[in-house]
């Protein structure tokens, strides 16, 4: 069983309150959903054992209009789904941003 996306989740919580609010501007709504930023990039880590394994980390700035980005951070291990993690860190960092507002 696929999990469910987490950034679809978030996408229609934010629809869901545009709506309730009248803005049926497609722009507006699509400037509240997709982050201002994201970063992917690879860590290389020497083990205890002398091996090195290739993390990657995930940075995502989703909106600073009403204050500092917040959230949105990971470093996950290659062994998962580095697509359902992007889109979980995509989606922390829009709660995060709705939370501080």
């Amino acid at each position: 069983m696929a999990q469910p996306d987490p950034f679809e989740s978030a996408t229609k919580q934010v629809n869901d309150a545009c709506d309730v609010l009248g803005i049926t501007d497609q722009g507006i709504r699509d400037y509240l959903i997709m982050p201002n930023r994201f970063l992917r990039l690879k860590v290389p880590v020497k083990m205890d054992n002398g091996a090195i394994r290739v993390f990657t980390g995930f940075r995502c700035q989703h909106n600073n209009d009403r204050g500092p980005y917040k959230g949105g951070i990971r470093y996950f291990d290659p062994e998962g789904g580095v697509k359902y993690m992007e889109r979980e860190v995509m989606a922390l960092s829009s709660w995060m941003t709705w939370k501080c507002a």
